[in-house]
């Protein structure tokens, strides 16, 4: 397990408050203050976790947000802060996991190409481009029109190559995405998504921006949050409708590019998702309360590794899509080396 390189290419691996209402989230909200899910990822297996923030457009919240990690790994033993690409070696040799920060979206930088800068100094390895909606880089997966990435968007693109940051594609429009595969010049990811030709919502992905995707040496990584990967075979929501999109993308574009992505936490989900039904775009029900097999970031990568056992995959095969195609992608992106806070 973690000697094996067990790596999650998009969670929020926080425990949510209990019980999930209004109230209750608008304060654990307006805290600012993650509570981490410690002994859960601790017997979860994984090497690594690409930990992502909740989207926000709030520019300071956002690395009030990284700090507030960076203290969490400096102080929690077990933990640390990957900034270089070799966040597997430094997982192996410590015995801790190592803690990738990642953004939904980079849409509060605004229109200012500088801080992206900042958004690296402040310890950001990964950012998707756009969420759902529009903004001054591109078109998300909701926009009425999608006309591609706009000037700012390339030049975005182009300094996180530089930098040294995933650019992050799952919750972008099909023909800004396209472009962004067009402009990097190094692998992207599509973090959390799956195949919309499994299931026909704008959440899912299209055969042709995996493979543009794959074209760049990246990754998609396949998601198991709530409502999201079901198919038109199988709509109910559980390990074996999720693992059907990993079969899907694996027979498009090879196990070499795909990866987990399960974008899930510790606690009620369903809940958060019933606070804000309008960040599932349709066709996402029925309503279920949890993903059977693969309820929270301490289990998907240890259920996900028996069914692909059980289905007759090789071990090299199970052993990328777990883990190793992530830690490749990270060392061709991320810096070659890096401070790691909390290491011990």
């Amino acid at each position: 397990e973690r000697a094996g390189g067990w790596i999650s290419l998009h969670d929020h691996p926080i425990r949510l408050p209990e019980p999930m209402e209004p109230a209750t989230w608008q304060r654990y909200a307006s805290e600012e203050r993650e509570t981490v899910g410690v002994e859960g990822l601790r017997r979860s297996g994984l090497s690594a976790v690409v930990y992502s923030m909740l989207g926000s457009d709030d520019f300071d919240r956002v690395l009030r947000w990284a700090a507030g990690v960076r203290a969490f790994a400096a102080t929690t033993p077990g933990f640390f802060v990957a900034e270089g690409g070799d966040v597997l070696e430094r997982a192996r040799r410590t015995s801790a996991i190592g803690l990738v920060l990642a953004l939904e979206t980079i849409g509060s930088i605004g229109d200012r190409l500088d801080r992206v800068d900042l958004l690296f100094g402040a310890g950001v390895r990964s950012a998707g481009l756009t969420y759902n909606a529009p903004n001054a880089l591109g078109h998300g997966l909701l926009s009425p029109r999608d006309e591609g990435l706009t000037p700012l968007g390339r030049g975005v693109v182009r300094r996180m190559n530089e930098l040294g940051m995933l650019v992050d594609l799952a919750h972008v429009g099909d023909r800004t995405s396209l472009d962004a595969c067009e402009v990097s010049a190094r692998p992207v990811v599509i973090s959390h998504a799956g195949a919309r030709a499994l299931w026909p919502s704008p959440r899912m992905k299209p055969d042709e921006v995996i493979r543009a995707c794959a074209a760049t040496g990246g990754l998609i990584g396949i998601e198991a949050a709530p409502h999201t990967t079901l198919t038109l075979a199988h709509r109910t929501h559980d390990i074996d409708a999720v693992m059907a999109h990993v079969d899907h993308c694996v027979e498009l574009v090879g196990p070499e590019h795909v990866a987990l992505g399960p974008d899930t936490m510790f606690g009620d989900h369903v809940g958060l998702h019933r606070l804000h039904p309008a960040s599932l775009p349709a066709p996402h029900h029925p309503w279920v309360e949890y993903v059977l097999g693969m309820e929270n970031p301490g289990e998907c990568h240890r259920n996900a590794a028996a069914w692909l056992i059980r289905h007759g995959y090789p071990d090299e095969a199970i052993a990328a899509i777990l883990g190793g195609n992530v830690a490749r992608v990270v060392r061709q992106v991320l810096p070659p080396g890096g401070t790691a806070e909390g290491e011990r």
